[in-house]
């Protein structure tokens, strides 16, 4: 059984006004985006070309990417259309007070 452990990424009010929020954990790009199901958080680069996905397009539950277009979805990390064919990473997160936590 792996240990998750939690890494305090933003406050609550980082988010405000915003449905996405970038930062790094652990050397990785991630994003903060708000989503029908809460807070969720991924990896922020495109798996097909590298692009960052905080300057993509929030659409309901997705994510289109700002150079090819490819669409994931916020929830499951899933690629719902090409050209990317490789999901994102899904990290947990929880709110504490008003400090956002991501798990590595």
């Amino acid at each position: 059984m792996s240990h998750v452990r939690y890494l305090r990424v933003a406050s609550v009010g980082d988010m405000e006004g915003k449905q996405v929020l970038g930062a790094e954990v652990d050397g990785s790009k991630i994003m903060i985006v708000k989503t029908s199901q809460g807070l969720r958080a991924l990896d922020a680069i495109c798996t097909h070309e590298y692009a960052d996905l905080t300057r993509g397009i929030i659409s309901g539950d997705t994510v289109i990417c700002p150079l090819h277009f490819s669409r994931f979805n916020l929830i499951t990390g899933e690629v719902e259309t090409p050209p990317a064919d490789a999901p994102l990473r899904v990290y947990p997160v929880k709110v504490e007070g008003n400090e956002i936590y991501v798990g590595v």
